[in-house]
């Protein structure tokens, strides 16, 4: 069911190993409220003018039930989030987002040097990636 596969895939996101693929740069990732994604909060040291945030990347799961042939579509939407940045932080989460993306093209065992969250094998049994749709700003 859709409930499931969203499951399936909150699972994954809240297991990526998103701090392996930048380990110099102190970072967090929560759960959203909602269950339907994932904060990936970049970190600082914090200073009485700059706080410890320093912008990050919000992933997003939703849902798209508007083809009824096809049946329901699920979009994991990754966005940027700049708040907090002195500093432009855009190579370090394009290293993120491209490594997330591999991980769920390619799996963990190819020459990219991706990595996958857990369930990984059920994910893909249960769904598949249809497209990849990048607008980088």
């Amino acid at each position: 069911s859709v409930d499931d596969t969203v499951q399936l895939i909150q699972n994954y996101l809240q297991s990526f190993p998103f701090s392996a693929v930048l380990p110099v740069q102190p970072l967090s990732y929560l759960p959203k409220e909602d269950g339907m994604g994932v904060s990936v909060s970049f970190l600082r040291k914090k200073t009485q003018e700059k706080s410890s945030y320093d912008g990050g990347i919000d992933f997003t799961i939703q849902l798209d039930d508007t083809d009824e042939d096809k049946g329901s579509r699920v979009d994991i939407v990754a966005r940027r989030n700049s708040q907090g940045q002195y500093i432009s932080k855009m190579f370090s989460e394009k290293m993120i987002v491209k490594a997330f993306v591999n991980g769920l093209n390619y799996g963990e065992n190819n020459q990219n040097g991706s990595r996958v969250g857990l369930g990984y094998d059920e994910l893909l049994e249960t769904c598949s990636v249809e497209s990849i749709f990048h607008k980088w700003m």
